[in-house]
């Protein structure tokens, strides 16, 4: 197979990309700087306790993950890109679910985190059966700096004090249901949205928000750019001919710019709907005055 072209050009792909990311990053930017004080401002307001944060930072994932694609489309990098956007769309699916109940979902969200950080201490106490599975895995191979476990002082006290977070009043009610629904569902680490009789997958959850087709379009295709599975997007024809696609060769770059956008709307929403409702209509003239003429221009150019 030979390269449609030079496989990485970083200069040429830069300027090929500037007149979309003229357009698309200061917009994309924008978005991330209003997300970001709309985080703060619900942050600082919330009311109520641990149950919030299922909601806040799940918004707060969202942000960083369309910084780091804002960083990766200006570039060009079309693929890498979608991979934060796919990350993206896992925590605006999360933000929405929590949304509709922050008392119970907010506080599944918690529960399912405090077990995954009891499951990750024992992963590296080496006095646990995951601790020396670990251990002997990377005897068989030299990973390099994958060798340097890191080091839990006091794994014993870390632990016992995720378990007292698991007995304190607030917490009670969704452990049991943690621990029912891993019972019901035979997983030993079962979706905190599955609590409750919740969505059982991802692909449940999003049918579920009425988001089954940005998860049939979007997510069946960035999972693959993730996992590198993704073959016919990096082959292409060339006179007949398989060729090899060049890196951050900006295909789809104003349609990634849009949907990035567009998750950010959505969480943006999301969090003035719990906390600041007060504050929409604000919301409403930022878009009209600041991103509306932009995104519309990179719904209607050429990709």
């Amino acid at each position: 197979m030979e390269p449609t072209d030079k496989l990485l050009d970083r200069d040429i792909s830069a300027a090929l990309a500037e007149p979309i990311a003229a357009v698309g990053s200061p917009t994309l930017q924008e978005v991330v700087d209003y997300a970001i004080r709309v985080f703060e401002r619900c942050n600082q307001t919330a009311k109520g306790s641990d149950e919030n944060i299922g909601l806040l930072f799940s918004f707060y994932g969202l942000i960083e993950m369309l910084d780091g694609a804002e960083v990766l489309l200006a570039k060009g990098a079309v693929g890498p890109a979608t991979v934060c956007l796919r990350a993206g769309l896992e925590a605006l699916l999360s933000q929405e679910w929590v949304a509709r109940n922050v008392s119970s979902h907010g506080m599944a969200y918690m529960v399912s985190e405090v077990h995954r950080r009891i499951s990750e201490i024992d992963r590296y106490d080496p006095k646990t059966h995951m601790g020396k599975q670990l251990r002997e895995a990377l005897e068989e191979k030299e990973m390099g700096d994958l060798d340097r476990i890191p080091e839990l002082l006091h794994p014993e006290q870390s632990r016992e004090s995720l378990h007292g977070l698991l007995m304190k009043p607030h917490y009670v009610a969704a452990e049991a249901e943690w621990q029912r629904t891993k019972k019901k569902l035979k997983r030993s680490k079962p979706p905190f949205f599955a609590l409750w009789d919740g969505p059982t997958s991802l692909e449940l959850l999003a049918k579920e928000l009425k988001r089954a087709g940005e998860y049939y379009v979007l997510y069946g295709s960035w999972s693959r750019t993730a996992h590198a599975g993704d073959l016919h997007r990096l082959l292409r024809g060339v006179e007949g001919k398989p060729a090899v696609q060049r890196l951050r060769n900006n295909e789809g770059l104003a349609t990634l710019y849009s949907l990035a956008i567009t998750l950010g709307l959505a969480g943006i929403d999301a969090a003035l709907s719990t906390y600041r409702s007060g504050e929409l209509e604000g919301r409403g003239r930022w878009y009209f005055e600041k991103v509306q003429d932009a995104y519309l221009k990179l719904a209607k150019a050429p990709d």
